[in-house]
């Protein structure tokens, strides 16, 4: 059987199948090399009546056993009268390579030779970027667009303009930081309430109008009310005088606890105004750190791809492989005989990530998808993310992996210990609060 040098869609490497595992006994080592080296002999056999009717795909060929053969090393083999026979294949893979190159114009077999470790190794940077690419294209975003109170361009014209949206989740939320001093004039004992829509538990003594200076004014009007009536009937102006003052006052007091009972009345809805926001601004906030690890993916994948590519001949080399030398990138993808005329390795390889990747799109959380005890998570790890809670921002990009990039997935063990780790982590920050 042929050996082959295949993409895994597993790990976007190139892989060679049947080679021991690091943990693998000297035994198994040294059956399995010696039973490579039988193979490759073998395989060497037919390849040598190729060499000079067919002598490119007899190169690539070599190139393919030379990989089988150094994957096992002679070291593995511990006969050393047997290691005679890996070093002859070795040899014979040598001299079969030269005798190829000598049917092929000049310099073409060391083209070809330098080209599919080349493109071995660009193959999996491939990979990691198309794979970041689809995660980003597959995500709906249309969950920014019901947002009550921030308006969000979240229409995007292409994977890379997921960083757009991202900046403009991060202007949103830096104009809303306002509402952390509003939330923490409101006391954590009304934060339960907050989460869940509900009205205040407590109103803070802070923010709880005072009836004490118009009720003083009232009780201090209608004494000198009285106090004027009882005069009424003496000399001089006193009795009239006193009902006048009296009267102003009391009515003052009266409209200074009317006006107190209206501030009242409207904290229960400025709270309800406050939650709304707020919940929005937590909401942001998770989905900000969630689209942050999809971009950071995708630009660590395409960096890494086209550094690698400007490191190693430029764009121009990686052109001519996938297009005009199809057959040094066809030798790693299954299935290439069937390629459409116009097919590249980056086109298959696109399409594969696509079918082996989560096919259907993944839409983010919408806010209303978050519950009760996933919103009490949010928020204490925003808190712990604090300054004054010591400033670790890891919970909050651990959750915002749960519960946003995550989704669709069997997570319910992942998230009891997520949590878990949350509640953890707020016992020891307020701990050492009050230590």
């Amino acid at each position: 059987m042929q050996k082959t040098l295949r993409v895994s869609l597993a790990t976007g490497r190139v892989q060679l199948e049947g080679v021991p595992a690091e943990g693998a006994s000297d035994e198994e080592k040294n059956e399995r090399a010696l039973q490579v080296v039988d193979e490759v002999k073998a395989e060497l056999a037919e390849v040598a009546g190729d060499v000079d009717e067919a002598s490119r795909g007899a190169l690539l060929r070599l190139w393919v056993l030379r990989c089988h053969l150094d994957a096992h090393p002679v070291r593995w083999i511990k006969n050393y009268a047997l290691r005679a026979k890996w070093n002859e294949a070795a040899k014979e893979i040598d001299a079969l390579r030269e005798r190829a190159a000598g049917q092929l114009p000049d310099g073409h077999a060391a083209t070809i030779w330098e080209d599919l470790p080349y493109v071995r190794d660009a193959l999996g940077l491939l990979f990691d970027k198309l794979r970041a690419q689809g995660e980003v294209q597959r995500l709906i975003l249309t969950p920014l667009g019901k947002l009550t109170f921030a308006k969000v361009r979240y229409q995007r014209e292409g994977p890379e303009d997921l960083a757009r949206v991202c900046r403009e989740l991060e202007e949103v939320v830096a104009g809303t930081g306002h509402l952390d001093d509003e939330v923490a004039r409101w006391g954590d004992q009304n934060l339960p309430a907050l989460l869940a829509g509900e009205p205040p538990r407590v109103i803070p003594p802070a923010l709880a109008p005072s009836f004490g200076p118009g009720g003083a004014l009232l009780v201090v009007g209608l004494g000198l009310v009285a106090g004027g009536v009882a005069t009424l009937g003496g000399d001089g102006p006193t009795g009239p005088a006193l009902l006048g003052l009296g009267a102003l006052l009391a009515a003052a007091g009266a409209v200074l606890g009317v006006k107190a009972v209206g501030r009242l009345n409207k904290l229960p809805v400025e709270f309800a105004d406050l939650a709304a926001r707020f919940r929005e601004r937590l909401y942001l906030i998770i989905c900000l750190r969630g689209l942050y690890q999809m971009t950071s993916r995708l630009t660590r994948a395409t960096d890494a791809f086209d550094r690698f590519l400007k490191d190693n001949g430029g764009v121009n080399r990686w052109k001519r492989v996938k297009v005009d030398d199809k057959d040094v990138t066809r030798l790693f993808a299954e299935g290439a005989d069937a390629w459409h005329p116009k097919e590249t390795i980056e086109t298959w390889l696109s399409d594969q990530v696509t079918k082996t990747y989560r096919l259907d799109s993944q839409s983010l959380a919408a806010q209303a998808d978050i519950d009760a005890e996933a919103w009490d998570a949010i928020m204490r790890a925003y808190k712990l993310s604090s300054d004054e809670l010591g400033g670790d921002g890891r919970l909050l990009d651990v959750v915002a992996d749960l519960l946003f990039v995550r989704r669709g997935e069997d997570i319910a063990a992942e998230r009891a210990r997520v949590f878990d780790e949350i509640y953890a982590a707020w016992d020891r920050a307020v701990e050492a609060r009050r230590g």
